[in-house]
C-alpha cells in the first residue's frame, strides 16, 4: 500500500565535507524551553562569579560569557523569551567546542560543569559544531 508522504526534512549540503547536514540548529527554540532556561540561568550564574575576576580565562569566552550574561533577563516570563540573546548563546557554545583551559579555581570548575551542561543540552537538541559554519571572532 502506498502511504503517502510521512514526513518532510530539510537537509543542506556541506560541501567542504561533502555530505549532507540536517536543519539548523535553532538556539531559541533549544534554550527557549522550561529545561533550557534553567541550563542558562546556572551559566549565568556560575559566570557572574568568574567575570568579577577572570584571571586565567581566555579574553574571547569572558567576552562571550559578558554578553551572554549582560542580555539575560533578572526574572523570566513567557513574554520574554523572543528576546533571550541567541546570538550570544550560539558563541558561548562555538567558543566551549574548542574546550579553552579555565582556572583551576573552585569559580573556573563550577564553570566548566555549568558550561559543560550548557553545551550536553545544546548537543542532545541538535546542535553539531561540525554543521556550524565558524563564525568570524
Amino acid at each position: 500500500c502506498d502511504l503517502g508522504l510521512q514526513t518532510e526534512v530539510e537537509v543542506r549540503t556541506d560541501l567542504a565535507r561533502a555530505r549532507l547536514i540536517g536543519p539548523e540548529f535553532d538556539v531559541h527554540g533549544v534554550f527557549g524551553s522550561d529545561e533550557g532556561r534553567l541550563v542558562v540561568d546556572g551559566l549565568t550564574d556560575a559566570a557572574q562569579g568568574v567575570l568579577e575576576a577572570p584571571e586565567g580565562l581566555p579574553e574571547i569566552l569572558v567576552k562571550r560569557l559578558g554578553q551572554l550574561c549582560r542580555g539575560m533577563p533578572k526574572e523570566f516570563s513567557g513574554l520574554e523569551f523572543g528576546d533571550l540573546p541567541d546570538e550570544a548563546q550560539q558563541a558561548v557554545l562555538e567558543e566551549w567546542t574548542a574546550r579553552p583551559s579555565l582556572p583551576d579555581t573552585d569559580e573556573g570548575r563550577r564553570l566548566g560543569v555549568a558550561l559543560d551542561a550548557f553545551y550536553a543540552h545544546a548537543v542532545a537538541h541538535g546542535y553539531d559544531p561540525e554543521a556550524e559554519i565558524p563564525r568570524e571572532a
